[in-house]
């Protein structure tokens, strides 16, 4: 064999272990995008349930009920509203720019959209909303003043309509 054919042999050689290499790194980058959009969507869901969770706080709860009702809250319990909404809000601003991102599944965002359409016809969420929506980003803002809302309440409506 010459010297030629041997240096051939080596640039194969080199060349294929570069494209094999070029695929590992191809699979690894695949497999951490798509732990990473795991992680993400655990993020946001674990951030929903922990924000929305402190709505069976009895105090909590007898404050949100009382703005549902559109009752006199004193100045502490409407900070205490508005603090709570605020936390709730900002995860759905936050799933909102994972999904503007494609970083969000359309499933966990379609679960999300039907309780962010409920809570938004209610009337503390409104109250909050219309006090401090000017703190959001601009285009989480015309995504929640253009919802079609529905009718939300506590309990489910025993009127006809």
């Amino acid at each position: 064999m010459n010297w030629d054919a041997i240096g051939a042999v080596g640039e194969i050689l080199g060349a294929s272990a570069v494209f094999a290499s070029l695929i590992y790194l191809a699979i690894q980058i695949r497999h951490q995008n798509r732990e990473s959009h795991a992680a993400a969507m655990h993020e946001i869901w674990t951030s929903f349930r922990d924000s929305t969770s402190r709505l069976g706080d009895r105090q909590i709860a007898d404050v949100y009920t009382r703005a549902e009702a559109q009752a006199e809250l004193s100045d502490t319990e409407h900070m205490q509203l508005l603090v709570h909404i605020q936390n709730i809000l900002r995860v759905w601003e936050e799933a909102f720019m994972q999904k503007q991102l494609r970083r969000l599944d359309g499933e966990v965002w379609d679960d999300m959209l039907l309780q962010i359409k409920h809570a938004m016809s209610g009337n503390a969420f409104q109250l909050v909303w219309n006090l401090r929506k000017d703190v959001y980003n601009m285009a989480f803002r015309h995504f929640i003043d253009g919802l079609v809302q529905k009718n939300y309440g506590i309990r489910e409506s025993t009127e006809q309509g």
